[in-house]
């Protein structure tokens, strides 16, 4: 595969973002990709079980930071982690985004439902990079599709990245505000 601009962006080898799959990752699986060249990103239940899930938000913030330092001891390269805010009173989004915060992580794959005055400003307040948005109008109007769905973004010197993108489609468009 051929280095791009989104690998430059993210600190990647290969244009290669792994799906967040929920359930299914943990910090053996991104680590995995990340050290292959890739982006790895733990998704939103990332290292839990049946038997191990929690019921709060702060549990489920705190397995998520046991899942990213797992992770760093892994791998020293970038790897991110799933955001997927509810449209309305979400309690589930602003204890993770803290983690993420203070845990230092580079990438966030944002496929929430919407965007609610708390995401954006906590957002802001991680000083994200860039933020990459989902354009379905394009599919209408036949313009080119990317995949996979990131185009090469504008982005400042410090912070994160947020890639924000459609998931379930099968093709997806993303393009930077």
């Amino acid at each position: 595969m051929k280095y791009n601009r989104i690998c430059q962006i993210l600190g990647i080898e290969k244009p290669v973002i792994q799906g967040p799959l929920s359930w299914l990752t943990d910090a053996r699986l991104v680590a995995a990709v990340s050290n292959a060249g890739g982006l790895g990103v733990l998704g939103p239940n990332a290292g839990l079980t049946a038997e191990t899930a929690v019921s709060t938000p702060e549990e489920t913030a705190e397995k998520m930071r046991e899942e990213i330092r797992k992770t760093k001891k892994l791998t020293e390269k970038p790897f991110g982690v799933n955001l997927i805010p509810t449209p309305e009173n979400d309690i589930w989004t602003p204890p993770i985004l803290q983690v993420i915060k203070e845990e230092g992580v580079k990438a966030v794959v944002y496929t929430g439902y919407g965007e609610g005055a708390i995401i954006t400003s906590l957002f802001n307040e991680l000083r994200l990079r860039t933020r990459c948005k989902v354009f379905p109008s394009w599919l209408q109007a036949g313009l080119p599709i990317a995949v996979p769905p990131v185009l090469p973004m504008r982005w400042e010197p410090r912070g994160s990245l947020l890639v924000r993108c459609l998931l379930g489609q099968k093709k997806a468009v993303c393009r930077s505000q």
